[in-house]
């Protein structure tokens, strides 16, 4: 009788453990006000965003689980058992970026497009181009953050279309008129001395390898690229020097007037060139560029002349 009355007891009292741990437990969820996770078989309470764990790997049956603020230039977005917060985003300057949210302890940097630069990729953003600038053609669409200027269509800024349509008609009847004149004459349009006539300088080819240093030293990055992006370069190949080389402006023109020369094909890169550059309005660059290379064929005729009489 007495062992079935001890056998009992112990019953009545494991039961009565067991129910008391479960409370235990179930309290101990329902105090842990952002979650819980597990480690090592016990039930820990996660810290608050702007926080981290202290020392999660040392987590006790305690109810408050020992967090610490997250420091300067550091962060946690969402309830957590990291050990350590998360670094801050930098937003690039070099990158055409300025910072638009600085970095709390609870929400990262929220970088966007510096003033004039913009870019259409949304979150996957990471370079801002510079907004075209419409020098001849006049704004049509200002320009964005997240879009580039629209320029206006190839009439005048105020829109005269119908000036413009006049003029094209007296343009036609000048053509139409000097036509029935040399077929009066019976003028012939090809004669020979016009098959001799020597092609303008900007239709003739050069082989830019010798000039792409001196080139990009008077070239601004944001210039090459409109010439890389007007004459169909795909944005990537455009991007990835400026990625490359942040910090080194030079260096970012240079190597993407070397790829934008090979992109061309080493065929008319000179003539294309010159004209993309007077279409944006850069004609001094253009001469310039004129310049280096007439500069260096100049000196190579001047030495062939001079070792000719030598010989």
């Amino acid at each position: 009788m007495n062992v079935y009355r001890l056998a009992v007891s112990l019953c009545c009292l494991m039961m009565v453990e067991d129910l008391g741990e479960c409370r235990l437990m179930r309290r101990r969820r329902e105090d842990c006000e952002y979650g819980t996770y597990l480690l090592k078989g016990k039930t820990c309470c996660l810290c608050p965003s702007g926080f981290s764990a202290k020392d999660f790997n040392n987590c006790t049956d305690k109810v408050v689980t020992n967090c610490e603020p997250c420091g300067p230039n550091s962060f946690t977005t969402q309830p957590n058992s990291e050990s350590s917060c998360h670094g801050c985003k930098i937003c690039d300057p070099n990158a055409g970026m300025e910072t638009k949210e600085k970095c709390s302890p609870s929400y990262n940097t929220v970088c966007g497009c510096m003033e004039g630069h913009y870019c259409d990729k949304g979150d996957l953003c990471r370079v801002c181009q510079p907004c075209d600038t419409c020098e001849e053609r006049g704004v049509k669409i200002h320009c964005t953050s997240t879009n580039n200027t629209v320029c206006n269509d190839a009439v005048d800024s105020n829109g005269k279309i119908i000036g413009a349509v006049i003029g094209v008609l007296v343009a036609l009847l000048v053509v139409a008129l000097i036509v029935f004149v040399l077929w009066r004459k019976k003028i012939c349009f090809k004669d020979k001395t016009e098959e001799k006539t020597v092609p303008p300088e900007e239709l003739i080819d050069v082989d830019l390898n010798p000039y792409i240093e001196d080139i990009a030293s008077i070239m601004k990055p944001a210039m090459m690229r409109r010439v890389a992006r007007r004459t169909g370069m795909p944005p990537v190949d455009i991007e990835q020097h400026q990625e490359n080389h942040p910090k080194d402006v030079k260096e970012q023109t240079y190597r993407l007037l070397q790829d934008w020369y090979e992109f061309q094909g080493l065929s008319k890169a000179y003539p294309t060139l010159l004209k993309t550059l007077q279409e944006q309005g850069h004609k001094t660059t253009a001469d310039q560029i004129r310049k280096i290379v007439k500069r260096d064929e100049a000196t190579a005729k001047l030495k062939t002349v001079n070792e000719n009489s030598i010989l």
